[in-house]
């Protein structure tokens, strides 16, 4: 009952996305690495959308400080592309919806004849 039952339009979550791009994928990486703090998650695979993100974490590897500011920076640049992959997705679907808006054909309005009507009693 948050939105009174409002739904955003994908172009309203699109554009949502875009503004707040960089802002996001700091607040995803956050999300990750508390995640992994409390033991939510395990850094292997990354599912967003069905995309797999690799990451690096095995049982039997220790992470040192500097493969962890490795891994972080990979994973902030397999961020970015995901991130602007999206927007190419968005430009892509953009570009339809406006050729698909532009090819709908509306019919002509036709002329109705009210002659066969009865009229009211009284207002003739």
């Amino acid at each position: 009952m948050l939105a009174a039952n409002q739904y955003p339009d994908h172009a309203s979550i699109a554009a949502f996305r875009q503004r707040h791009l960089a802002t996001l994928a700091s607040l995803f990486l956050q999300v990750l690495k508390l995640c992994e703090r409390a033991g939510l998650v395990k850094l292997g695979h990354v599912a967003i959308d069905g995309t797999k993100i690799n990451a690096n974490a095995s049982k039997h590897k220790a992470m040192s400080y500097a493969r962890m500011t490795e891994a972080e920076k990979r994973l902030e640049a397999e961020m970015a592309r995901l991130f602007e992959e999206a927007q190419n997705v968005d430009a892509a679907e953009d570009v339809l919806t406006i050729r698909a808006a532009r090819s709908v054909t509306y019919p002509q309005p036709t002329k109705c004849d009210y002659s066969d009507r009865r009229q009211p009693p009284g207002s003739e």
